[in-house]
């Protein structure tokens, strides 16, 4: 009976390694009689795309992984087992690994910190500096954030561009730059320092026709808009100093007529000579009153009238023109309205 069940079993071993090897030795036929194919490059491409490519060429299409990339867009194929232009049999399993695109994070946090710390921020966060904008503002000091795009705790891709919005500190005060010209110096400094406005530079030139030590001309000049801690350049009357008015045979003249009227107008002449400007006549004139400026004859200059704050007339003057001492012999009593 014992002997019956051994050979029974010796039996039963014999027939599956023999079967064992038909299949191998079949399937191993079969295998090697399959046509070979060579694997395309589906690297950078569409995972659609390469999956219908991959099943159109009898091959199965696996999905290894998901990886950032900085370079391959989203659902893009990164990489490929086996490799493009390796030969494979038909029905071998391609492993792909798809792009997640660019890895995101959150946008920084830079509103109040200086623009240095923003900047070096911006960069240790993978992003890139776009464009930086500049504003006043009451709280925020000078060059910190007000603002960011995107802005903070946003998601953001690697190499996304910031845009800032920096700070320039509170907005300084505005003034109507003051009238100082016909004041001396010490009551200049004081309504300049009213304005919190600077004097930049002093120069001296001489005038006779104005008191010694007062302020001939102004920059900025009077009515013109300023901001707090501009700088201000004066020109001061005095002695020892280059004259703005050459002797009469060395001079030009110049005759305005006010024309016929009731009431007094209020003239401003302007004298333009050393690339300033001086005030020569200002105030109130009677209907037909003559006024004579005297132009140095060896300078160029522009003589500007003004009419009731209105502009009248303007003429230049060149340097060493011919001097033509019959002016100075004109009967004013005849002359037009305007010159």
């Amino acid at each position: 009976m014992i002997f019956k069940v051994i050979r029974f079993f010796i039996l039963l071993a014999i027939f599956t390694i023999i079967t064992g090897v038909f299949a191998f030795v079949t399937i191993h036929y079969l295998i090697k009689n399959q046509p070979e194919i060579i694997v395309p490059d589906f690297t950078g491409k569409d995972v659609e795309y390469c999956t219908k490519q991959i099943e159109s060429v009898s091959l199965i299409p696996r999905i290894k992984s998901f990886e950032f990339s900085q370079v391959i867009p989203s659902n893009h194929i990164i990489a490929q087992i086996p490799k493009a232009g390796e030969t494979v049999k038909k029905g071998r399993d391609i492993h792909l690994t798809i792009s997640r695109g660019k890895k995101t994070d959150l946008m920084p946090f830079l509103y109040g910190r200086h623009i240095d710390d923003a900047k070096i921020e911006i960069f240790k966060s993978g992003l890139k500096l776009d464009h930086i904008s500049y504003s006043h503002h009451e709280k925020i000091s000078k060059y910190h954030i007000i603002a960011s795009s995107p802005s903070q705790g946003v998601f953001t891709k690697s190499g996304t561009k910031v845009s800032l919005l920096v700070s320039l500190g509170q907005k300084p005060k505005e003034y109507i730059m003051p009238d100082i010209i016909g004041m001396t110096i010490e009551e200049a400094e004081n309504e300049i320092a009213k304005k919190n406005l600077l004097i930049d530079k002093i120069e001296t030139i001489f005038s006779p026709d104005h008191k010694q030590s007062v302020i001939l001309s102004q920059t900025p000049r009077y009515g013109v808009r300023v901001k707090e801690k501009d700088k201000v350049s004066l020109v001061i009357n005095h002695m020892d100093t280059p004259s703005i008015i050459s002797p009469v045979i060395g001079s030009n003249m110049f005759f305005y007529k006010l024309p016929p009227g009731v009431l007094k107008s209020h003239i401003k002449t302007e004298l333009e000579i050393y690339n300033r400007k001086f005030v020569i006549h200002e105030g109130y004139f009677s209907p037909e009153e003559k006024i004579i400026i005297a132009v140095p004859f060896d300078q160029d200059a522009v003589v500007t009238i003004f009419r009731d704050k209105e502009f009248v007339e303007e003429k230049t003057f060149k340097a060493f023109q011919k001097n033509r001492q019959n002016k100075f012999l004109t009967d004013f009593n005849n002359l037009p309205g305007y010159f």
